[in-house]
Order: structure tokens, then sequence, then C-alpha cells
């Protein structure tokens, strides 16, 4: 919210400095300062030290389950789970027209794709941190049936190895995304 108002001012001292000019009919270049601004695609430089505290890695930092993680850590275990959630995809999805013969096979790729994927955002933002956003009030029902259909899944794809059951579990699964 803070950098919504922070962009606003800018427009408004851009948009102010510009009627300045037509208005004396002489044409300027921007000031390297407000075409910084400008390039920097809504990245603005934290105004204050309690802004530049909460930015995600010192969220993350404050994790109690992986407080010793540097910055470099979690940005390239982030990547690394989430191109292993990406490869199960992807695997999935060549399964997937055999998905009659190879039920089960594309339930656990699919499934596993979702948790290496939500395991790579639980390291990026710190787990407790990220556990406590998805049992967030706003978020507890998609929670609660996304994580019920994965277990699901994996239950019947492993422990009854029913495929039919396994593909009625795994429409849900897909429906809760």
């Amino acid at each position: 919210m803070s950098s919504n108002l922070g962009i606003n001012s800018q427009l408004q001292d851009y948009l102010s400095s510009s009627k300045k000019n037509s208005d004396s009919s002489s044409q300027s270049s921007l000031s390297s300062q407000s075409l910084k601004s400008w390039v920097s695609f809504g990245r603005s430089e934290p105004s204050s030290p309690k802004e530049q505290e909460n930015g995600w890695y010192t969220q993350a930092a404050e994790d109690p389950f992986c407080p010793s993680l540097s910055k470099r850590q979690r940005i390239l275990g982030f990547f690394t789970l989430l191109l292993m959630g990406v490869f199960c995809f992807v695997m999935a999805g060549f399964v997937a027209p055999f998905i009659v013969l190879k039920a089960r096979k594309f339930a656990l790729l699919y499934t596993m794709g979702s948790l290496f994927t939500i395991s790579s955002f639980s390291l990026l933002w710190g787990p407790w941190a990220h556990i406590k956003h998805l049992c967030s009030v706003q978020r507890l029902p998609f929670t609660i049936a996304y994580f019920g259909t994965m277990a699901a899944t994996l239950y019947f794809a492993m422990v009854v190895k029913f495929s039919f059951y396994v593909s009625f579990i795994l429409l849900f699964q897909i429906e809760a995304v």
C-alpha cells in the first residue's frame, strides 16, 4: 500500500513538473532522479528503515525453522524445488494422454509437482510464515481443500491402488487449484 502512495506522489510530481514546463514553453529533459524512478518499474527504494526491515528476506530470516539460511541459499533452494515441480508437471503432462492406463502414475507426478511447488515458496518465505499465510482466514478453505485432496490422492494411489478412486479424487485436486 505504501508503494502505491509513493508511486502516486511520484506521478503527481511528474505531472506538476510537466505542467510547469508546458506553461513556460521550455522543453527540458527529465532529471536523472525522475527518470530513475520511472524506469524502476514500481520497485521504489524503501523510504524508511521500518520499510526496509519488512522485506521478504528479513521475515524469512526470523522464521524459527530455517533461520540460518542465507538469501542465496533460499533463492537457490526455491528455484531447485520449483524446477523439480515443473519437471513433475511436465512428466505428468506426458503421461496425461494415457491417463486411462496410467492414472496412478499421473496422479503421483501431479501431486509431487504440487508439493514441490508449495515447498519452494515455503523455503523462500520461511516455513512458519508460509504456514501462517496458508492458514489465514481468507485462505483456510482453499488450504483444507487442496491439502486434503493431495493427501487423498496419495493415499488412493499408493495404499489402495485403485485407479478409479485415484481418478475421482484427482479431479477434485485439479479443481481445488
